[in-house]
């Protein structure tokens, strides 16, 4: 009953949309930076990785066409260095209705740092295909113990990902994300040192 009750008001509520909005294109929907709390975070490069793929392996799923294509290996350089390993494979799912131009994409990327140190390196994506290539943004992530390296685990990174589908070479570049505060001028609690103030 509650359930019901819930999209009964949920459709009510889209009910009261206008047609000419809800057709409007996203690109011309998309508000100023005035709409938003926080200020446009700082975005400062911090990784730079060249990655080879193998050809994928393609499955037909019920989420539509699935590609699995190997990690061949490359190099990274920047905050660190080091070589990414042949090991694991990107999966990407192309929902049905895009005609192949999108997908949604994964990836667990190996390192090996020039000191020897084993760095996992998470990729989380959404990619777009034309003219034998991709290109996309996504969220990115490391996993690691080392005692030098353990604040990895804790940052914020995004990326931008660019591909030749005729040589399987691609570069990623991570950034490191960063507060730059909220534009009301109020201190961001959660930021401060402790004792440094309360909600």
């Amino acid at each position: 009953m509650f359930f019901q009750s819930t999209l009964a008001a949920a459709l009510a509520a889209l009910a009261v949309l206008s047609p000419a909005a809800s057709a409007q294109p996203l690109e011309s929907r998309k508000t100023d930076t005035g709409v938003t709390t926080f200020k446009s975070p700082s975005v400062k490069p911090f990784l730079h990785l060249n990655i080879i793929a193998d050809l994928p392996s393609n499955a037909s799923t019920l989420y539509g066409i699935t590609a699995r294509a190997p990690n061949m290996g490359g190099n990274f350089t920047g905050a660190i260095e080091g070589k990414i390993l042949p090991l694991g494979a990107a999966i990407e799912t192309i929902p049905t209705g895009t005609n192949g131009t999108t997908s949604f994409y994964t990836n667990t990327w190996s390192l090996n740092t020039t000191s020897g140190t084993g760095i996992l390196l998470d990729a989380t994506a959404t990619i777009h295909y034309a003219n034998n290539a991709l290109h996309g943004f996504g969220s990115m992530s490391f996993r690691t113990d080392d005692k030098n390296l353990i604040e990895l685990n804790y940052g914020s990174y995004v990326a931008e990902f660019e591909g030749n589908f005729n040589t399987g070479e691609a570069v990623v570049d991570v950034f490191d994300l960063a507060s730059n505060g909220r534009r009301d001028g109020q201190k961001v609690l959660a930021l401060l040192p402790p004792g440094g103030g309360s909600a």
